[in-house]
Parts: structure tokens; sequence; C-alpha cells
């Protein structure tokens, strides 16, 4: 359990550093005036910054989360395990313990 949460939160501060360290990349100035497009290298006063408008997401993150939770407990309600966890145990317990019954049912026909 501590192996796994371990490397859990290693895997973690690894993904935030390595996209600290991708932000820190785009925030660098450029030195030149020359930009690389698909018709080659081309002076950036070329380039037109069209702006876009805001847009509003389609869908609410609420939404989304409530339908992943819906789906969820549908699933555990659909699927449910075939024994409850209370109920298992041991098979090679289990057969010892049918064993001694099965023994001691022998001794008791075989004394009457």
């Amino acid at each position: 359990m501590t192996r796994a949460l371990l490397t859990i939160a290693a895997v973690a501060c690894l993904s935030g550093w390595l996209a600290h360290l991708e932000q820190a990349q785009g925030q660098r100035p450029m030195v030149s005036n020359w930009v690389r497009t698909a018709d080659g290298w081309e002076p950036s006063g070329v380039l037109r910054v069209e702006s876009r408008p805001a847009t509003k997401d389609p869908l609410h993150p609420l939404l989304v989360a409530s339908f992943q939770l819906g789906a969820s407990l549908f699933a555990l309600l659909a699927f449910p395990s075939r024994k409850p966890v209370a109920e298992r145990s041991c098979p090679r317990v289990q057969r010892v313990r049918v064993t001694r019954r099965v023994v001691r049912a022998r001794e008791v026909l075989l004394d009457a």
C-alpha cells in the first residue's frame, strides 16, 4: 500500500515538474523576427493574428461529473460481486472443514 502511494506521489510530482518546464519554455521571448510556417520561413510581420471570440463550453463540468458518477453507480449495481466479502474465505480452509465433517459422519455411520 505504501509503495503504491509513493509511486502515485512520484508520478504526480514528475508530471507537475514537466508541466512547469513546458510552460516556462513557452514564455521565452522571440529573438528572431522570422517565423517558421507551412510555406517556409517568413517574417513575423506577414502573419495576421486573428482573435477568436470567447466561446462558452457546451457542457458544464459538474454535468459531466454527474454523468460519470451515474455510470459508475449503474455499473456497480448492474454487475454485483458473486459472493459478499464476508462469505469469501480461503478455499483450503473450507476443504479442511468439509473433510472433518465427512470423517465424523463416517465414524458415526461405522459405529452404528
